[in-house]
């Protein structure tokens, strides 16, 4: 006797357990954004520059060279070349590398908001192809009704042949149609699959996902702008602050006036001397070392060339600043007006629906008797078609704040939310 619910509850947990099988929330599909194939080689690309060595202070080239002479043992010439930093370089070079970790650090930020952004739209777009499917589905088993009539009353005096050579035809653009949706949810799924490391995905569990009617809410309430210090002009940023100390990096190389310091040791003049020495002869033991310097020329080089060619990388990042600036906040504004354009129009079929009431007329018209159920087809083809255009409008509004929020800089934000939640909780990143 106490089996039989035990049992019973198995049974249920199971068959749970199998509806659910393949199912994955969004919050898991903005997670997978950490492991993005991208990221992670940007972060191994970022890790080698750190263990990059970064050079002796004050030397910029060091050589040691040595020459035999007819392959005599005793007459080596040995040779210390090196290849001194200009005034400052070295502090110059310093500032260089701590640009270049910076602006790689700002790029994994970058390349991070860009894989929670397409994790956002992949979503979007997947919750609204199955939901337009579905809708087709539905009005593609009208028109076979429709056929259907027409095709039994092809005796009557009323028969028109165009008109259902009209009704297969619009059969056939909506199967097409349709058909191109199936193709856009097996590519969605497939990426989805990707992106979760999951070949088993069949779809998203929405629960809990955020009603239309609360963005609406959210973009009425919130006067959104763009800001400054969002993911896209701190990169930009970094990379203005990397041309300037490239830039002052050259102007230090430039002022590199001894070029060479090259310190000798002759070890076969060292052994004609000693030779000399023992023979009672003069001789000079200092003759077996020697000191080279090489003095730059200004203005003979190309080094001016250089420096000029810096100093116009550096205003062109800064121009590449102004105009990502510029189009940013442009963005903003226009997409802004599109979604209280998209707000409009979902209103107002929202309200047209609730004022007619289309489907409760509809009901009771195909309750009167001998009325043409081809006028009842296309009420509920009108109802339909209005379905599918609340519906687009709907996942417009939704893309349209995913646009907005990025462009606005909360989707880079830390800690990382889930936006598309009613209460937009914080992730454990």
């Amino acid at each position: 006797m106490i089996r039989k619910p035990l049992i019973s509850g198995l049974v249920i947990s199971s068959l749970l357990t199998a509806a659910s099988a393949g199912q994955a929330t969004f919050q898991q599909l903005i997670l997978s954004a950490r492991n993005d194939p991208v990221i992670t080689s940007q972060d191994k690309e970022t890790s080698a520059i750190k263990k990059t060595f970064s050079g002796i202070p004050g030397i910029d080239d060091i050589e040691l060279r040595v020459r035999n002479t007819a392959f005599d043992p005793n007459s080596f010439r040995y040779s210390l070349r090196i290849q001194p930093r200009g005034i400052l370089e070295s502090r110059a070079a310093g500032r260089y590398n701590s640009s270049i970790i910076t602006n790689k650090k700002m790029k994994r930020g970058l390349l991070q908001n860009i894989a929670i952004y397409n994790r956002y739209h992949l979503f979007i777009d997947l919750l609204e192809q199955k939901a337009l499917l579905e809708l087709y589905h539905e009005l593609l088993t009208l028109y076979d009704d429709r056929i259907k009539v027409m095709e039994e009353s092809s005796y009557s005096e009323d028969f028109e042949l165009e008109e259902l050579v009209q009704a297969e035809d619009d059969r056939s653009d909506e199967k097409v149609f349709s058909l191109e949706i199936e193709k856009n949810i097996s590519v969605f799924e497939q990426r989805a699959r990707a992106y979760l490391g999951d070949n088993s995905f069949s779809g998203f569990d929405t629960s809990g996902l955020v009603s239309i009617e609360t963005i609406i809410a959210r973009i009425e309430s919130v006067k959104f702008m763009l800001d400054t210090n969002n993911v896209y002009l701190d990169f930009y940023r970094t990379e203005i602050d990397l041309a300037n100390t490239r830039f002052d990096l050259e102007k230090a190389e430039s002022r590199r006036y001894i070029n060479l310091l090259n310190f000798s040791y002759d070890n076969g003049e060292m052994y004609d001397e000693l030779l000399r020495k023992y023979d009672k002869k003069d001789y000079n033991l200092q003759k077996s070392y020697s000191i080279e310097i090489g003095v730059r020329i200004p203005n003979l080089t190309r080094a001016s060339h250089e420096l000029n060619s810096r100093r116009a990388d550096l205003l062109k990042e800064a121009e590449n600043y102004e105009q990502t600036k510029e189009e940013l906040s442009e963005k903003v504004r226009k997409d802004l007006a599109d979604l209280h354009q998209l707000i409009a129009q979902y209103r107002y079929l929202k309200d047209r629906e609730s004022q007619v009431d289309i489907e409760a007329s509809l009901k009771k018209f195909v309750q009167i008797d001998g009325i043409d159920p081809l006028v009842a087809l296309e009420i509920k083809e009108d109802i339909l078609k209005n379905r599918i255009r609340r519906t687009s409008i709907k996942y417009g509004i939704m893309r349209n704040y995913l646009y907005v929020i990025d462009n606005a800089g909360l989707l880079s934000q830390m800690p990382v939310r889930n936006y598309l939640s009613e209460n937009q909780e914080i992730l454990q990143w």
